[in-house]
């Protein structure tokens, strides 16, 4: 357990809710009997910064063991026109670090950058990587590979993107990019963005490989702590929500952190799971009564934490996905079989589906079941930053009252 905050290295880390033992949310079992591994968690902030981390981490080992690799081009980003816009303003060399598969490498070099490079320890997404000719070194980032690196020169810009919330060690994370990066060069990094999950009480961006949570406030504090004078932040709605982040490097440590407006936000952050999951289980167990089938769709790792987090699983007929590499095979922690999305189809009377994927997905996936029923369909989003709240009001609007 890390008993100091990543971030400010304070040493007062509190509770924040605690979801109990889960099982890794990628890991899919083959069948209902098949044993897995359980792991405590839980979300700890600091007092003094108010960080929010998982302070018990799985050992690498366990967690990316047989790993359902997951690579940049496999999701929608229309975001990332935006930021090699902004990048290109700035322009010269960029190094990537968590290059995956050279996906976001390839856009900077197609828009006229000198020279790009990353680093990547998937040996899968790397490969892909090398395939469209990029320089992607293998294995993780540390003091002894940046120092090879910058010694045939630095870099302009140094970036991450969806990185930062899985690296264990921010320090040395800062330290690495200091070495690679010109001194008055540009950090950008891209993270997902809590603040809609906190607000409502959303535990679905509970994820055990999200070792560090951040918002757009804190990370310019943090940026901030390590030299570094933010210019542009901007929110994109990707994932869950997020935002990127531009700053350049002053070499001039900044701490600025606000903990106590933050810290009075996030001690009512287990108040409101634990009223959203009561209030949710009250509404399906009323839709049971009469007469409708509850449908989960999407069963990826938000879907996970949220069915187990919440304890929905009793309350839902079956699971689909789109993705046919899931299919046939089981939840974890629930054991919920995950079937084609065909099988909505197939379902009589009334269906309330749940939505656990992500918002800028939502719209698609109500349109597709629509194709497949001509009878009633009701939605309810399980994850922020839809309003998961209102659709609980709308769907209970159209329930009538227990006789």
């Amino acid at each position: 357990m890390t008993t100091s905050c990543r971030l400010c290295l304070g040493t007062d880390l509190n509770v924040l809710v605690d979801l109990g033992l889960q099982p890794i949310a990628h890991r899919m079992p083959l069948s209902k009997d098949e044993s897995e591994y359980k792991h405590p968690l839980r979300l700890h902030y600091c007092s003094v910064c108010g960080f929010i981390q998982i302070s018990e981490p799985i050992d690498p080992k366990e967690l990316y063991l047989d790993y359902n690799y997951c690579f940049s081009s496999w999701k929608p980003q229309p975001h990332m026109a935006d930021e090699v816009e902004l990048l290109r303003g700035i322009g010269g060399s960029f190094f990537e670090v968590g290059a995956n598969d050279g996906t976001f490498l390839a856009l900077l070099r197609d828009a006229g950058f000198d020279y790009v490079a990353g680093v990547e320890p998937n040996p899968h997404a790397r490969a892909i990587a090398l395939q469209r000719g990029l320089t992607v070194h293998g294995g993780f980032l540390n003091e002894d590979l940046c120092e090879s690196i910058s010694s045939s020169g630095r870099f302009r810009i140094v970036g991450a993107r969806q990185v930062l919330e899985h690296i264990s060690d921010i320090q040395q994370y800062f330290r690495c990019v200091d070495i690679l990066l010109e001194e008055d060069g540009f950090l950008f990094l891209e993270l997902p963005d809590i603040s809609a999950a906190l607000g409502m009480g959303d535990c679905s961006v509970i994820w055990e490989e999200h070792v560090n949570y951040f918002t757009a406030e804190l990370a310019e504090e943090m940026v901030r702590r390590f030299g570094y004078a933010p210019i542009t932040t901007r929110a994109i709605n990707f994932s869950g929500g997020g935002s990127y982040l531009l700053a350049q490097k002053t070499g001039h440590p900044e701490i600025t952190f606000r903990p106590d407006s933050r810290i009075s936000e996030l001690v009512q952050f287990p108040t409101k799971v634990h009223q959203y999951r009561e209030r949710l289980q009250t509404r399906l167990r009323e839709e049971i009564s009469h007469g409708a089938t509850i449908v989960l769709y999407g069963v990826g790792c938000r879907a996970c934490t949220a069915v187990n987090g919440l304890g929905l699983a009793e309350h839902i007929d079956f699971a689909v996905d789109d993705q046919v590499e899931r299919q046939g095979k089981y939840m974890p922690g629930s054991k919920l079989r995950v079937e084609p999305p065909t099988k909505i189809g197939d379902a009589s009377g009334k269906v309330v589906c749940l939505l656990a994927v992500n918002q800028e997905n939502e719209q698609l996936v109500k349109s597709r079941v629509q194709t497949l029923r001509q009878t009633e369909t009701r939605f309810l989003s399980l994850c922020s930053p839809s309003d998961i709240w209102a659709d609980l009001d709308r769907v209970a609007e159209v329930v009538p009252a227990t006789a």
